[in-house]
């Protein structure tokens, strides 16, 4: 029993990366980059996985080079423990040409350009196992990527059982938590800290696709972009630069931002204007929608209307479609994603915004209360005389009023907006829960420079009316603030709930899916699918509560399949680190020495045990005195019962990679001695 033991526990400083451990991707410490910004990410899949349930896939891109990195944590190779190998299992779902490259880094930041190659292997249709070494990085920290090449239309490459050298302590690289999910491929963002913290980890995390958006869709020469060079240096920039004020927050969200970019090592230039992105022009691209109207739609159901759902069960849902004239699949549909926003201001809350890289202001946004609002163009953009200084970019003076900690119904979020700093006319359908706190849960705030005004469900007997106390709807047209004028989509939506009132999320989605629209010559249409429910996200903070589908390739987000996440699935990440490890026993078996300790506890479950040895009593932990790892609660040190003044330390890690502090130190026959 004893000598089995001790096979089974020699010491292996190495770990396998299964992708079975959390059920999110990729896991802690991983991170992702979208290097060409186009439409394929790295995602997990359950599809043949070589073992267990589920591996990683990268699909094949818009662009045939991919350019998609899967890097691995901070590692480092030991030649002394053997401990230099990386291997994989690797398989394709295609007979064409493609290959697979491992990429080393020995940056701090693991950005794209600081990786440089070691080796490629074409990929088959069968499993093949690949290894290569990596002891010319000996006792050195490196950061090993995986990037898949050359891979046909319509196909995958599948990785799995990924065997790396010892992870030390991970770098705090931004806050922020990039994962993904497939199929169809979506990415989420969960950013905390101040603002300024947040915008550095969506610049960091999302660089190169921020840097797309102004690049192919902002300002360029096709018919594509929102503006020509001539147009933006000419007339929005020297506008913007004269009448909007931007909210400090913002101010260094933006600032944040750019670092961000900037640290990953992406460059700044914008062919088109023959010069370095700003700052400046970050926060005019987030007033896009001041310059030009979007053309959206929603309707939403409460009370009577969803009493007959077993999910709503009367609560409130929203479905709204999001669009733009133009140009949006050129780019935008690739680079959408939610932004979890967690800011550390004890005046803030948390919101969730389904929006693309580089626009942090809101469209479609929803706070932790179940208090969202939601953007649409209204067609009476009247201005007032405008005083320089005196606008604010709609999109972030929405986002402060719906993330402020008093917006907790749809009253808080239409009194935190000033009418005379927007620039343009907006329908902004706010939604809130459905209970006793909140009787109105459903409001149009329809808006421009010079007035605004609420429209609520008993405003619904304006033509064409709607025969509900507990529907509505808003296309791009003010009801209440201005006289009806005619909208076919408004008119069909109407009609669809007179002839039946219920709804549930799908038949919601239905309705959005019926006046959504796509003009292939533009690349123009729907781009955001998204369906909200807000007594779920507060009720039920594990169910699913908010289901988004986005414009992908040659169709609008109404074609494309769509995903739902729940509220905890959105702001998820483990800060904590296991307890001390106390009670340590040390056992003389056969010239070994047998270590054994109880489960510290943590919050989600220890995953590994790493020991510490060294000849001196008091030591500090580190790769230098890693001995070993395992994930039983016991340890065989081979030999070591023949040493004199051998000394052990023991800590606890999570699937998260939190360490916990290291143990009083334990002498080889079995003392303890308590480190300060």
């Amino acid at each position: 029993m004893i000598l089995s033991l001790s096979l089974a526990l020699i010491l292996n400083l190495g770990w396998i990366e299964g992708f079975e451990a959390v059920p999110y991707f990729p896991p802690d410490g991983w991170i992702l980059v979208n290097a060409d910004a186009y439409d394929a990410y790295w995602v997990p899949t359950q599809s043949t996985p070589h073992s267990g349930a589920r591996s990683a896939v990268c699909c094949a891109d818009f662009n045939s080079q991919n350019a998609d990195y899967l890097i691995t944590p901070c590692v480092m190779p030991r030649a002394e423990t053997g401990d230099t190998l990386l291997s994989f299992w690797v398989r394709s779902t295609t007979a064409a040409s493609c290959s697979i490259e491992v990429m080393i880094s020995t940056a701090e930041l693991p950005a794209p350009s600081s990786f440089t190659n070691l080796a490629t292997w074409p990929v088959t249709q069968e499993w093949h196992s690949r290894s290569v070494s990596v002891g010319a990085f000996d006792a050195r920290a490196i950061y090993c990527a995986l990037r898949v090449s050359l891979l046909p239309s319509g196909q995958q490459v599948t990785v799995d059982d990924i065997s790396l050298p010892a992870a030390l302590p991970q770098p705090d690289l931004c806050n922020g938590l990039l994962r993904t999910r497939g199929e169809p491929a979506q990415q989420r963002l969960l950013v905390w800290g101040t603002h300024e913290e947040m915008g550095y980890a969506h610049g960091f995390l999302l660089a190169e696709q921020c840097l797309a958006n102004m690049t192919r869709f902002v300002v360029g020469t096709t018919l594509y972009h929102w503006w020509t060079p001539t147009e933006y240096e000419g007339q929005v920039l020297p506008y913007f630069r004269t009448y909007f004020s931007i909210p400090a927050p913002f101010e260094e969200e933006a600032t944040g931002l750019l670092a961000g970019v900037r640290a990953k090592g992406v460059s700044l230039f914008h062919p088109a204007l023959a010069r370095d992105i700003t700052v400046e022009d970050i926060l005019c691209s987030n007033a896009m929608g001041d310059f030009q109207g979007f053309n959206c739609s929603s309707n939403s159901g409460w009370g009577e209307s969803t009493a007959a759902d077993d999910t709503l069960e009367g609560g409130v849902v929203i479905a709204r479609n999001f669009e733009f004239p133009t140009g949006q699949n050129a780019t935008l549909g690739h680079t959408s994603l939610i932004i979890a926003f967690d800011p550390s201001d004890e005046d803030e809350q948390r919101t969730a915004s389904v929006t693309f890289a580089g626009y942090f202001g809101c469209t479609s946004l929803v706070n932790e209360h179940g208090v969202g609002a939601f953007i649409d163009n209204g067609n009476y953009p009247i201005q007032g005389s405008i005083t320089p200084g005196s606008l604010s970019p709609f999109g972030l003076s929405l986002r402060k009023a719906v993330e402020a900690a008093g917006a907790t119904d749809v009253y808080g979020v239409a009194t935190g907006i000033e009418h005379s700093t927007s620039r343009y006319a907006y329908d902004v359908h706010l939604v809130s829960p459905f209970d006793a706190a909140h009787p109105v849960p459903a409001a149009i705030l329809e808006i421009n420079n010079i007035a605004d005004s609420l429209r609520f469900a008993t405003n619904n007997g304006i033509a064409p009316p709607i025969a509900s106390a507990t529907n509505m709807v808003v296309t791009n047209h003010h009801r209440v603030l201005y006289p009806p004028v005619y909208c076919d989509r408004y008119e069909a939506l109407a009609c669809s709930l007179n002839a039946n009132l219920a709804i549930d999320t799908q038949r919601a989605f239905r309705l959005q899916d019926s006046v959504a629209w796509w003009v292939p010559s533009y690349l123009a249409g729907t781009l955001h699918s998204i369906a909200v429910r807000p007594n779920v996200l507060v009720e039920n903070p594990s169910w699913p509560c908010i289901l988004v589908s986005y414009a992908h390739r040659w169709g609008g987000s109404h074609t494309r399949p769509r995903h739902a996440y729940s509220w905890d699935e959105l702001f998820w990440r483990d800060a904590q680190a296991p307890a001390m490890i106390a009670g340590i026993t040390v056992t003389p078996v056969n010239g070994d020495l047998l270590l054994a300790w109880s489960d510290p506890g943590d919050n989600v479950g220890v995953t590994e045990y790493r020991i510490y040895r060294s000849g001196a009593a008091f030591f500090p932990v580190g790769l230098p005195s890693l001995a070993g790892s395992t994930s039983q609660l016991q340890w065989l040190d081979p030999g070591a019962g023949q040493s004199v003044g051998v000394f052990y330390r023991v800590t606890a890690r999570d699937a998260s990679l939190n360490e916990g502090p290291p143990s009083p130190s334990v002498g080889g026959m079995g003392f303890a001695l308590v480190v300060p």
